[in-house]
């Protein structure tokens, strides 16, 4: 990023280590392993010292409580992660005069509508969508970037956890059947994109909130259908289901599709067939 310092806060996850990779920078990780800087982000003092020795120019918070249900069933760890540390790192952030982009979920909407937009009234459904727009709330209005991003796929570098693109792709390669929900509906997110968007935001010192996502609105199983098409897998083998079919723990929205107008206006995104083509060429799930 022509000499700026990058520092990617939650670096050993899925979108984070594709960062980390893409700015060739530091980032953290809560456990410490090798390769990333130890960091719990509910740590105030921890965060701060990390910030003023890495001194950098831009902080990406990647990290977070991902899991759906695990939020649900604890509502305080998933408040204190996804939302007050939100606050405590834009302060730290201020204090070492970075600005800092903040990752957050098409979750904060309520699926009742279609098409949001990043004025849209936001009305989460389930603890995971409130702990993050609590986070986005802590933080509006000052030097940040908030990156609303809904069902990331792309290469995973980790492979800590098998991703939604994963399991489609797997599966089908071991001739398995597939059940995938029809009733619930998406903008997916490619993993590729992250970063130029934030880049290109940052470089322009642009601020605020801003959806990205695809152009298209599909429901997941479509998605997966054009997965098995591209990867050219059996199809016959994705069986439709209904979200009620399933037993989750939280309830999902069922209509979360993002308007990526906004964005679109400052730089490229892709429709999801040819994003997922270049990507068939060096996927191994």
């Amino acid at each position: 990023m022509n000499g700026i310092r990058v520092l990617v806060i939650g670096g050993s996850g899925f979108v984070g280590r594709y960062l980390m990779n893409y700015f060739s920078c530091h980032g953290t990780s809560t456990s410490g392993e090798t390769g990333y800087i130890k960091l719990n982000i509910t740590d105030t003092k921890s965060l701060n010292i990390i910030l003023k020795e890495e001194n950098p120019d831009l902080v990406i918070n990647a990290s977070g409580i991902t899991n759906v249900d695990y939020c649900e069933t604890h509502i305080d760890e998933a408040m204190k992660i996804n939302g007050f540390a939100v606050e405590n790192l834009a302060n730290a952030a201020e204090d070492v005069g970075a600005t800092s982009c903040h990752i957050s979920t098409d979750y904060v909407y309520s699926g009742e509508g279609c098409k949001y937009t990043e004025e849209d009234e936001t009305k989460p459904v389930n603890v995971y969508g409130k702990s993050k727009l609590l986070g986005e709330q802590l933080i509006r209005g000052r030097k940040n970037i908030i990156l609303r991003i809904s069902t990331p796929y792309g290469f995973n570098i980790t492979k800590k956890k098998i991703t939604f693109l994963e399991f489609i792709v797997s599966n089908l390669k071991s001739k398995k059947p597939v059940k995938i929900v029809d009733d619930q509906f998406t903008t997916p997110t490619f993993l590729n994109e992250i970063p130029i968007a934030i880049e290109t935001l940052y470089d322009l010192k642009k601020t605020g909130i801003y959806n990205l996502g695809s152009t298209e609105c599909l429901s997941r199983f479509e998605f997966a259908e054009i997965v098995s098409t591209v990867f050219r897998l059996n199809n016959e083998l994705i069986l439709k289901a209904k979200t009620s079919e399933i037993p989750f723990i939280a309830k999902r929205p069922k209509n979360c599709c993002m308007s990526n107008e906004k964005l679109k206006s400052i730089t490229k995104i892709g429709d999801i067939k040819n994003n997922l083509e270049a990507l068939s060429h060096s996927f191994l799930p």
